[in-house]
């Protein structure tokens, strides 16, 4: 018989995510079958975008696998190089058709996101449903990328801590952002 919050006993259970708002929780699997599926659904991605995978990405990935303390999916992802919107069109396929979820920060620096890639941060931010800070630094980000963001905000996402810094988001855009993060009850430091 099923457990309480189960659907037959196999695949999804019960809800689960920030503040309880319709995510679902994904049965774990082992951390190197989660990581291998990450790392080949990027490579995939790469080739279908037509972009050189980001090595230092895989790397990330693969020193995790080889953990002397054991296998266990990064808890802070870090993009510190110029992917531009191609090459983070690719960074969000793989992780967001991949299984990892528990990743609890997502650091891009100077990742070259531009308003074009805005979106791709957005099902990112969907899909790691444990995220509670987000550095998004010196982007090229500007307002249009705010309503995108503030979007989320309104439809419940809830973080920690949002840094938007170097970015010209422009008066506008952080007039609407922060109009949307007091809307959506609580508000990133």
């Amino acid at each position: 018989m099923p457990k309480k919050g189960e659907k037959g006993g196999k695949g999804k259970k019960g809800k689960k995510g920030k503040g309880g708002k319709g995510k679902e929780e994904v049965q774990s699997d082992p951390p190197e079958v989660v990581m291998k599926e990450v790392i080949t659904q990027y490579n995939a991605a790469c080739e279908a975008n037509g972009v050189v995978p980001y090595d230092a990405f895989v790397q990330k990935f693969k020193d995790a696998m080889n953990d002397e303390e054991g296998p266990a999916a990064p808890s802070k992802l870090l993009i510190g190089d110029a992917l531009g919107p191609a090459g983070f069109k690719a960074l969000a396929d793989g992780i967001t058709t991949s299984r990892m979820r528990s990743t609890k920060a997502l650091y891009l620096w100077k990742a070259d996101v531009r308003d074009d890639g805005i979106n791709d941060v957005v099902r990112i931010l969907r899909h790691l449903t444990e995220l509670e800070k987000v550095e998004l630094m010196d982007c090229r980000l500007s307002s249009l990328a705010c309503m995108s963001l503030a979007r989320e905000f309104e439809g419940g996402l809830v973080l920690q801590s949002l840094t938007l810094d170097y970015n010209p988001l422009g008066d506008e855009g952080l007039r609407v952002l922060a109009m949307a993060i007091g809307a959506g009850g609580r508000a990133p430091s």
